[in-house]
């Protein structure tokens, strides 16, 4: 409760401010879908924007120098996500690396054929649990030419959703077993229809990236249902009000003459919905890699939710607190015997946090021998 009333009394400082001059121009010119927004709708982006920009680390990559342009550009288009919902910000992202343009994975990838392809050139990346990675470059194209359909920032935070139940399976959390169903029913009908035509190699209103598996054609459909909403409910209406119910916006009203004042956020609900799984009669099966790891180490969600660099920074922490622990304990038991219930306070923790680290460390090594988890680019 203390740490939620300080967050409180923090952000209504940041707002208390007056918006930056320079920060409303980077918005008009960087940020397209900005100006089609409703007046209501441009007040609250500039708040979320904000805060947005004051609770994550930013850092450049590649020899690029950090701007206020970058982050205005890339946290503007992050909060259209969250114009409609109740937020916290993607508080699950706490870093976001920029690099000058498209960089190259340092691991390679693997491809169909099980051969390791070197350098392969992204435009961005999200890792569960970790950073958005992104290239200054697609970035300022994506926003600045909405009607391509193509917004990397779009694309990696839609991912951030539907990380946040832990599977990256194209399946957000929803509110209800009913919305799961038909979540269900409507994307994998939608997700079939565009492999078919993406193995015909027809032209469709969705990006043909998004037939590589559901967790990509929901950020896909995401970047169309945000930048492309009329050719989107044309061609796919059922799919465009799912996501309409979804996100609570209805993009369609922004890029047309009438119904553009109208507000979205009648129907207001938390982003996060309800964190309860699918309704295991429609639940799309999870997947291989997750099911192939013993229970011992699913508790920690490594591949899936932590990435190994998390895994090993937070086996790091628990480190630290041991050695700390064991100074406590020590000190505790040499001095005079009042101070005997700090030491056992002490060497309670150590065994507490010698055990979830030897535990922590055993789940990252066995990850190791049987692979780890792709962020999703």
């Amino acid at each position: 409760m203390l740490f939620s009333w300080l967050d409180r009394r923090r952000r209504e400082r940041i707002l208390a401010a007056p918006f930056r001059a320079d920060w409303l121009d980077y918005l008009q010119k960087n940020v397209a879908l900005y100006s089609l927004l409703p007046a209501t709708d441009q007040a609250k982006l500039r708040d979320d924007l904000r805060i947005f920009i004051s609770e994550k680390s930013w850092e450049g990559c590649g020899g690029l120098t950090m701007t206020d342009e970058i982050k205005v550009t890339i946290a503007a288009q992050a909060c259209l996500l969250l114009l409609g919902v109740e937020h916290e910000y993607f508080d699950h992202v706490q870093t976001i690396l920029v690099y000058p343009s498209a960089y190259r994975a340092p691991d390679g990838e693997v491809g169909p054929d099980g051969v390791v392809h070197e350098g392969i050139g992204r435009l961005g990346e999200a890792w569960p649990g970790g950073p958005v990675i992104l290239g200054w470059d697609a970035v300022l194209e994506g926003g600045r030419n909405p009607e391509k359909g193509n917004n990397v920032v779009l694309h990696e935070f839609a991912h951030q959703l539907d990380f946040l139940d832990g599977l990256a399976d194209g399946t957000p959390p929803l509110k209800s077993a009913e919305e799961y169903r038909r979540w269900h029913a409507v994307m994998t009908a939608e997700y079939d229809r565009l492999c078919k035509a993406s193995d015909q190699g027809k032209a469709t209103v969705l990006d043909q990236y998004g037939a590589t598996n559901p967790a990509e054609f929901f950020a896909v459909a995401t970047e169309c249902f945000f930048e492309k909403p009329l050719q989107l409910q044309h061609s796919h209406p059922q799919m465009y009000d799912v996501l309409r119910d979804y996100y609570c916006q209805n993009p369609v009203a922004w890029f047309m003459s009438t119904g553009a004042e109208t507000s979205p956020h009648r129907h207001r609900r938390p982003y996060r919905g309800n964190r309860s799984r699918k309704d295991p009669k429609t639940a799309a099966p999870k997947p291989a890699f997750e099911t192939n790891q013993p229970g011992w180490v699913r508790f920690w969600m490594l591949g899936t939710y932590w990435p190994r660099e998390v895994a090993v920074e937070r086996l790091r922490y628990m480190l630290y607190m041991l050695v700390a622990s064991l100074v406590f304990g020590g000190l505790a038991l040499a001095g005079m015997s009042r101070r005997a219930s700090g030491a056992v306070i002490g060497f309670a923790l150590v065994g507490i946090l010698g055990f979830s680290a030897v535990w922590l460390w055993l789940a990252v090594k066995w990850v190791d021998r049987h692979g780890w988890k792709e962020p999703h680019p």
